[in-house]
């Protein structure tokens, strides 16, 4: 797991898959280890594997826009 304020104002929706302190899963994490909404989640295990894999999708995609803002300020 990771913080979504890695990515700073570049995690765009990658903040929907964040529980409520901001911990992003990837894959071999457990849905235990996080803190979801009051009431929780309940996650089947395909649905949990659908849930890190459109995280790590949207990671993906903050991991480009990190690098080419980071290219265009000349920090690459």
């Amino acid at each position: 797991m990771f913080h979504v304020s890695t990515y700073g104002r570049f995690a765009g929706r990658l903040t929907a898959y964040a529980d409520v302190d901001g911990y992003v899963p990837e894959p071999g994490d457990n849905p235990d280890e996080f803190y979801w909404p009051a009431g929780g989640w309940a996650f089947t295990e395909e649905e949990w594997e659908q849930w890190v894999e459109g995280a790590k999708k949207e990671r993906e995609r903050c991991d480009e826009a990190l690098a080419a803002w980071r290219e265009r300020q000349g920090l690459a």
